[in-house]
């Protein structure tokens, strides 16, 4: 749920830079092509449990290549969906703080980003706590 989040948020620049058309029709081949891994993931999950999903059914259906492959794009996507958290925390900070003081500059943009990273610290260090133990 939360890759639905950031790309909510790319969705206006991608119909700014395609236009309508071009850009209703990228967003309806996008959702058939969810659709359709969706559905493909379905069926061959179906009967299998674990408690690490997509790696486990990456592994089933790919072997030993698909499950590196897997690990690599989860990995990827995590990173790339702290990252634009990060952008988007940053981007609130500074239009937060700019309002306040009532013009912008007021602090440097790095000093922002440290200050939305260790925001999110205490988050990242309860997430560990919420694994599954059964």
């Amino acid at each position: 749920a939360a890759h639905l989040g950031v790309g909510f948020l790319a969705v206006p620049k991608v119909f700014s830079f395609s236009g309508l058309m071009a850009g209703l029709a990228s967003l309806a081949l996008v959702a058939v092509a969810a659709r359709t891994s969706m559905l493909a993931l379905l069926g061959m999950g179906a009967g299998t449990y674990s408690d690490r999903g997509y790696l486990d059914l990456a592994r089933r259906a790919l072997g030993p290549q698909g499950f590196a492959g897997a690990l690599l794009a989860h990995f990827l996507l995590s990173i790339g969906l702290l990252s634009a958290y990060l952008v988007v925390l940053t981007d609130l900070l500074e239009q937060g703080v700019s309002g306040w003081y009532g013009h912008h500059d007021v602090m440097p943009r790095w000093v922002l980003s440290l200050v939305a990273l260790f925001a999110c610290t205490p988050a990242a260090v309860a997430l560990r706590e919420l694994r599954y133990n059964g």
